[in-house]
């Protein structure tokens, strides 16, 4: 079969004397610029290791491949998503980064393959279940290879009942008295690394990212001891959809909860948002990011008031100040 062409009339609009010129060009379809591995499945380093000729005007040595490229080319964008910890944020810089790799003019394919590969740069998502946890990698899923997109399987956000299923633990954690009753329980609590976000000191004197139990320790004042008097008034904020508060608070199913700090006086309260990540493919539930704060955002604590003002306490007869006023 012959090859098509196609004919082009082109005008000369910056010509002191304007011209009409005629192509007459061989169409080519060009369905990628990276191609297939033939019989093999996709790894994480095989975008990077795939040459293929470049626009000259990029100045790229001879040699050079796209990943080399890539990784100048997005340098800003690149190391800001790998210092992310958390799903929230590593969505939003993976947003960055998807635009950034949107103004070079690949193919949709071409583009899901690179972000694919380069989001794998942060240890923390270098696995499909916590890579396709990311919203941003997830809606470009369906232009990867078969051998890829199959393993985005459903991201399930936390329900009600799952975040239940942590409370005690939590308490206990938060609670007990040594630590080795405090480490038993967090391994099966935490997703590491864990985002512990306190900005006014209320538990922890410093505190950022927690990247393995023994963490804990380098924040805590001292190893056997409670780290709080009291916690509860845990309420549930499953993301069950566009209207939900949830969504509204980056996605993530979260439950909010009063913490009574330690001390001596006046009982004094701080407010704790726990942040739980999408369910894993094999049914863990696990907490990502702890946030402290002296008060809860206006909705949320509408919600708690509402709910435990009409029960009269939080359990056992407790009515912390935050929530009962009145009480304090």
């Amino acid at each position: 079969m012959a090859t098509p062409q196609q004919t082009f009339v082109l005008d000369s609009l910056w010509s002191d004397n304007p011209k009409t010129v005629t192509l007459t060009a061989t169409l080519e379809p060009v369905l990628t610029m990276i191609p297939d591995i033939a019989g093999v499945a996709w790894q994480p380093n095989d975008v990077e290791s795939v040459a293929f000729p470049l626009d000259g005007s990029l100045n790229l040595a001879p040699g050079r491949n796209f990943g080399q490229f890539f990784q100048q080319y997005a340098a800003a964008e690149l190391n800001s998503y790998i210092a992310q910890s958390t799903i929230s944020a590593a969505n939003a810089a993976c947003l960055s980064l998807r635009s950034k790799i949107d103004t070079i003019g690949l193919s949709d394919r071409d583009e899901a393959l690179v972000l694919w590969a380069e989001l794998q740069r942060n240890p923390n998502f270098n696995d499909s279940d916590n890579l396709y946890s990311i919203q941003c990698m997830r809606s470009v899923a369906q232009n990867l290879p078969a051998s890829l997109s199959a393993s985005a399987g459903p991201v399930v956000p936390a329900s009600t009942h799952d975040m239940k299923g942590s409370e005690s633990d939590l308490v206990d954690f938060f609670l007990a008295s040594t630590w080795d009753a405090r480490s038993e329980g967090a391994r099966d609590l935490f997703s590491y690394p864990l985002k512990f976000d306190d900005p006014n000191h209320l538990i922890f004197a410093t505190a950022d990212h927690i990247t393995s139990n023994t963490d804990w320790l380098q924040y805590m004042p001292t190893r056997d001891a409670p780290i709080l008097a009291h916690i509860g008034c845990f309420a549930y904020f499953a993301n069950s959809g566009p209207g939900s508060l949830a969504s509204k608070y980056g996605g993530q199913s979260f439950a909010a909860a009063v913490a009574q700090l330690l001390g001596s006086g006046p009982a004094r309260n701080a407010a704790m948002i726990i942040t739980f990540a999408p369910v894993k493919s094999n049914g863990e539930v696990l907490i990502d990011q702890i946030t402290v704060s002296p008060d809860f955002a206006s909705d949320i604590r509408s919600q708690l008031v509402a709910q435990f003002k009409n029960r009269g306490n939080c359990g056992n007869g407790w009515m912390p100040p935050l929530i009962f006023p009145s009480s304090s």
